[in-house]
């Protein structure tokens, strides 16, 4: 044991002499999430405050109807002239909304005879034409209705009709489940991302980037054993992937709620109880990643190979990580729960996202994980005492 911690202490002494990697573990991920938040945020309020100035360009064969549709004032518009082709029009930006009117529209009342039709024409492709469509057609309802109201008083009848029946939207989900539903499947996905990222470089630096400096010979010269090498890489990406997982919690949790500011009440997602919970499924991803990037790393001849190597599960883990940004996806998971490192993408989840917490998948989770480092780091230590992996930098 003496001898893992001298090794242990060795590669903690490297790193904290190495600015640029402690950076890049630990402040990084800090300034990554917060700005990349703050400019998601800033740059919604001003596409937001920009299309509320717009001025919208509009084509229609009937002006009088669309200047009275758009009648209060809020928002602007410019009838323009059209050419031929309206898809063409709308696709190079001459305009933003096209309405053609058929039928006969003297009054408003005219909405109601079986010969008018209304055609909204729009393109998905701009936000801007997306946003006077919904305008147009939110008012053209409110008109109907208005005129509906004239005729039910005209006739005599009740026009409180129209308000019935009173339909209340209850939403049951509770508040954590509400705030979850955007930040749980983002957080594992983000989160698993960086811890795959940030072991990357100090794990394969540590191993197989020593077989590269032939500096592991030197390690390997002095009278410590094998395996206490091994086992002492191993605890030491085990404890930076735990201290930068924690750290880009943190980060996130800063950096999102101040992208969305109603979303300050998502801190009470996290309850003590909730927070431990969390933080030890975290722990178990983080000693997992690190003992399969320590085989990898003992494996590979260069920091290339082994970066090769660990690509396909890396791709994997994005695969059900995206999947897991789905909000119903993998509700019933079965098999799921016990696919090491996978099932900790789906526990955070639900973790952060259902009301109650599940003890006992988050165990079978914390328990799987940790298991299947144990076996990695067992078989890193044993490839450690074999000279064909330790010496294998030839081609």
């Amino acid at each position: 044991m003496k001898d893992i911690i001298t090794v242990l202490k060795k590669e903690l002494r490297n790193v904290l002499k190495d600015r640029r990697t402690l950076f890049m573990l630990f402040g990084v991920p800090v300034i990554m999430f917060l700005l990349i938040f703050n400019v998601m945020g800033e740059a919604m309020k001003s596409q937001e405050k920009k299309l509320e100035e717009t001025v919208y360009k509009v084509y229609t064969n009937h002006a009088a109807f669309v200047e009275n549709v758009f009648r209060d004032g809020m928002t602007k518009i410019e009838l323009v002239d059209g050419t031929d082709s309206i898809e063409n029009d709308l696709r190079d930006k001459r305009f933003d909304l096209a309405v053609v009117v058929e039928g006969q529209m003297d009054r408003l009342s005219d909405l109601f005879k079986d010969e008018t039709e209304i055609s909204i024409y729009s393109f998905s492709g701009s936000m801007a034409s997306e946003r006077i469509a919904r305008v147009f057609s939110s008012s053209v309802n409110m008109i109907r209705d208005q005129q509906l109201r004239l005729f039910l008083t005209e006739a005599e009848l009740d026009a409180g009709l129209l308000d019935k029946p009173v339909i209340k939207s209850i939403n049951i989900a509770t508040e954590k489940e509400q705030a979850g539903a955007t930040f749980g499947g983002l957080l594992p996905y983000l989160l698993v991302i960086y811890l795959f990222t940030a072991s990357f470089s100090v794990g394969f630096d540590v191993t197989a980037g020593e077989k590269e400096r032939q500096t592991l010979t030197i390690l390997l010269a002095n009278r410590v054993s094998r395996s206490s090498i091994a086992w002492g890489k191993i605890l030491y990406l085990m404890l930076m992937n735990i201290l930068s997982a924690a750290i880009s919690v943190v980060a996130f949790l800063f950096g999102f709620s101040s992208m969305i500011p109603q979303t300050g009440s998502m801190f009470t997602i996290f309850t003590p109880g909730s927070a431990a919970l969390l933080f030890l499924i975290v722990i178990s991803l983080a000693v997992l990643i690190a003992a399969f990037i320590t085989v990898i790393g003992i494996f590979a001849r260069s920091v290339k190979e082994a970066s090769a190597y660990s690509l396909p599960i890396y791709v994997v883990t994005i695969l059900f990580g995206v999947l897991g940004l789905q909000s119903e996806l993998f509700q019933s998971q079965g098999v799921i729960r016990y696919i090491p490192l996978i099932n900790g993408i789906f526990t955070m989840k639900d973790l952060i996202t259902q009301p109650r917490l599940d003890y006992v998948t988050v165990a079978i989770t914390v328990v799987i994980n940790l298991a299947a480092a144990a076996l990695l780091a067992f078989l890193a230590a044993k490839m450690f005492s074999d000279e064909r992996f330790v010496f294998r930098t030839g081609n």
